[in-house]
């Protein structure tokens, strides 16, 4: 059994038995503007491993980059490539592999703001 690495307001990093691998197990738990609310969600964790696995995969299929997501390992759970982290962009070596670069994927079932403005002017496709 590994170790707990970090808990954030969601989700737990847990070490395993490659050093290269990491397991994050998400929680139930209910995060609103940076709090942690008392009551959980039933199968909230299951949602959103699967919806970060399901967005990894699309990013890797439609050949943007790779991504660190290695598998689903439980409903909850994913293993994950271990990554360094640099928080300065120009200290990251030309020939280092495996680089955390931030990336957010926001998805609505709406369009608001500038998206939707760019949209009515057709700078954005369905």
């Amino acid at each position: 059994m590994g170790e707990m690495l970090y808990q954030g307001k969601v989700k737990q990093v847990w070490s395993t038995d490659d050093p290269d691998i990491l397991e994050f197990r998400f929680t139930n738990q209910i995060s609103v503007f940076d709090q942690i609310i008392p009551s959980l969600i039933p199968r909230k964790g299951e949602s959103l491993n699967r919806t970060t696995a399901h967005w990894f995969k699309l990013i890797e299929q439609e050949g943007i980059c790779g991504t660190h997501l290695v598998e689903v390992n439980a409903a909850d759970r994913c293993l994950v490539r271990k990554v360094e982290v640099i928080k300065e962009p120009g200290a990251i070596p030309r020939d280092m592999e495996w680089v955390f670069v931030p990336l957010e994927i926001i998805c609505r079932h709406y369009l608001s703001g500038s998206a939707w403005r760019r949209f009515q002017r057709g700078e954005l496709t369905p």
